[in-house]
């Protein structure tokens, strides 16, 4: 009996066509293999890090939403506005019934900037390291720490003054915050 090519997972499919790439019930092809060297100069640096910047920006937009609402939440819970139940409820609500609010609000964009400048500082950083250092040398700490340091001081910068904004925006306005239950 011939098996139509519907019935065969689209991975086994690859791996026929191409033996040396590993079936995944998930998807990809198995660890990243990366660019040679010719490969990496064919392509600008300034077109790597406007691309990765801008996958970064991206990825940052489709979670924000939902770190929005956990911070808004948490930032509520602390003012003493609400329950952090119910602010998450209410923040999920949001998302899900009046998600144009949400994208046109500007703590949605304050959260989209925070992570988006997070992701598209470590893509930064990795397209420069990739032309900096060579890739046979042994430095992954190197640019391991340099993209350590240069990703903490971008989200610690942009997350503290997001928070600073958060506070003043969802906290209540001179109100003590909850106490703290003793441990």
């Amino acid at each position: 009996c011939k098996r139509l090519a519907a019935d065969v997972p689209p991975t086994a499919r690859l791996a026929e066509v191409d033996p040396e790439v590993q079936a995944s019930p998930m998807g990809g092809g198995g660890p990243l293999t990366p660019r040679t060297r010719d490969e990496t100069a064919a392509v600008p640096t300034w077109v790597d890090c406007a691309l990765g910047s801008a996958c970064g920006l991206a990825s940052a937009c489709c979670a924000a939403p939902f770190i929005l609402t956990v911070d808004r939440a948490v930032t509520e819970n602390s003012a003493g506005k609400s329950g952090l139940g119910a602010a998450l409820l209410k923040g999920l609500r949001q998302v899900f019934t009046r998600p144009h609010v949400m994208l046109t609000s500007l703590p949605y964009w304050m959260v989209a900037g925070v992570y988006g400048s997070t992701y598209a500082t470590a893509n930064s950083i990795d397209a420069v390291s990739e032309r900096a250092f060579d890739p046979d040398a042994e430095n992954k700490f190197v640019k391991g720490a340099t993209k350590l340091f240069g990703v903490t001081v971008v989200n610690m910068c942009a997350g503290v003054a997001k928070d600073a904004a958060f506070a003043r925006m969802f906290g209540a306005g001179g109100a003590k915050p909850p106490p703290v239950p003793p441990v």
